[in-house]
């Protein structure tokens, strides 16, 4: 039972500890991104910039310059999920560009299928292949708005598969999330209730273990149900009437020795029944 406790205790503590983290990102990336930065997508892979939150105008995409990144399981090598990748390109052919500043995260079913049926197509068809699927495979001119991956959202081993797979990937590219807003009332919600938790596990644990040292075992009684020397007594035990000695019994208090007489004076006996005083006889 007490392991089942300390086990809750030590979930609540991390578990509050991973929300507050959560939480405390989300807060930053909110109000660091009060509002979003417009421009045209040509212009922000000359200019760059440091928000997250992004309206780029301007925009050509093309399905298939796109990439994926397996989540494989490290005990079964299965492929849990896949994420795809397109680049974003600047829609003006005027407007050249040296690098790909901007990648999409493609969350569309469909776009994911136009993808996957081009990598399928062989070599020599793939000018007829694009003929024919023009429509599902490119975005002209579109506007696209989104929040940009970092901190705890970004995985820098991602970065570097997708720059080994596009070469021509500018050093400081974005992974943008279409259509995502920041969320900071929710990271703060988030931040206060990860205090909480972690704060109440902390202060249970601290707590049920501060209590389990207060436990002792009773103290053995002494003679009388004294306490033994150099133990703390216990409230209602019978304190004796005097220290054990020989020939005497805890808790009897025991008549004080008769007085000497004093030379020169008369000794008188024990009041009689009647209450007189007699005169003893002397030595």
């Amino acid at each position: 039972m007490n392991y089942m406790l300390f086990r809750l205790q030590l979930g609540m503590i991390v578990i509050g500890l991973g929300i507050t983290v959560w939480g405390g990102h989300m807060t930053i990336v909110g109000m660091s991104n009060m509002s979003p930065t417009q421009m045209k997508y040509s212009e922000y892979c000359k200019q760059g910039g440091s928000s997250e939150w992004l309206i780029l105008d301007e925009c050509y995409i093309d399905y298939r310059f796109s990439c994926a990144i397996d989540q494989v399981d490290e005990k079964t090598k299965k492929v849990r999920s896949t994420e795809y990748y397109v680049a974003v390109l600047p829609n003006s052919e005027d407007d050249q560009i040296d690098a790909v500043k901007v990648f999409m995260v493609v969350d569309d079913p469909g776009k994911k299928k136009v993808i996957e049926e081009y990598w399928k197509v062989p070599e020599a068809q793939e000018d007829t292949w694009f003929e024919h699927n023009q429509s599902r495979c490119v975005e002209e001119n579109v506007q696209i708005k989104g929040l940009a991956r970092s901190g705890l959202d970004l995985d820098e081993e991602d970065r570097s598969l997708i720059k080994k797979m596009v070469p021509v990937t500018d050093a400081n590219f974005q992974i943008l999330e279409r259509n995502k807003e920041p969320q900071g009332l929710l990271g703060f919600i988030a931040l206060l209730a990860g205090i909480g938790i972690a704060g109440g596990g902390g202060v249970w644990l601290f707590t049920a273990a501060k209590g389990k040292k207060r436990q002792q075992l009773p103290y053995p009684p002494g003679p009388g149900g004294a306490p033994r020397p150099g133990m703390p007594g216990r409230p209602g035990a019978p304190r004796p009437a005097m220290r054990p000695g020989s020939g005497r019994q805890p808790g009897v208090v025991a008549p004080p020795p008769p007085a000497a007489p004093m030379p020169g004076l008369v000794q008188q006996a024990p009041p009689p029944s009647s209450g007189r005083r007699v005169a003893a006889p002397p030595p």
